[in-house]
């Protein structure tokens, strides 16, 4: 979802989004390509990890691994897909995992997340210092304009192993899959500075 945070335009990147929360309709994706493609000339497309479809994981459908908490881990269903619109669509199609590198790029980093980074490390350490235990820091919004953010506590088994879905008022009624407006005033206070408006050619 975050991916779409600076799209200004319907012609900007990314043009779909694939949630976990939101079954995928192969078909339908791939026409949803093609009807970007036909309008801009290209097309991008956000797919989370364990997206899956109607009937469950897309392409072989075997897991590659389950975790501790006995969550499946499917191959990637960005990498199916990709192959599956060369195949279908008859267009060249680029399959990108951007891995590790995008959480190692100091120069990217939000300051607001590396601030509450901070804090949440800060008071980690002041309770495990009295000996509490079995306990997980938690951030809490205090106020949303202006955004301010203070720490909370959380019973551990409350937290590990557990999945928060993605709320529905997040991603549009439409199949694109495209953040609305509640979003944005979400996320958009945890980037810190504003993102940068790339110049355009006619």
């Amino acid at each position: 979802m975050a991916a779409a945070l600076g799209k200004r335009e319907d012609r900007d990147a990314p043009h779909i989004v694939c949630t976990p929360e939101r079954s995928i309709n192969e078909s339908r994706f791939l026409g949803m390509l093609e009807e970007a493609i036909c309008k801009w000339g290209f097309a991008v497309a956000v797919v989370s990890e364990n997206v899956q479809g109607p009937n469950g994981p897309l392409g072989s459908g075997k897991a590659e691994y389950v975790d501790e908490f006995g969550h499946a881990y499917y191959p990637s269903p960005a990498e199916y897909l990709a192959k599956l619109a060369a195949r279908r669509l008859k267009h060249r199609v680029r399959f990108e995992k951007p891995g590790t590198i995008a959480r190692s790029m100091v120069a990217t980093t939000s300051k607001v997340d590396a601030a509450e980074a901070y804090m949440v490390g800060r008071e980690a350490a002041r309770h495990a210092v009295k000996g509490r235990t079995g306990v997980m820091v938690t951030l809490v919004r205090t106020s949303e304009k202006p955004y301010r953010c203070d720490t909370g506590l959380a019973p551990l088994e409350a937290i590990a192993g557990k999945e928060r879905l993605l709320p529905e008022g997040f991603v549009q009624d439409d199949e694109t899959g495209l953040p609305t407006q509640a979003f944005y005033d979400y996320a958009m206070p945890l980037i810190g500075a504003p993102l940068p408006r790339f110049a355009r050619l006619l």
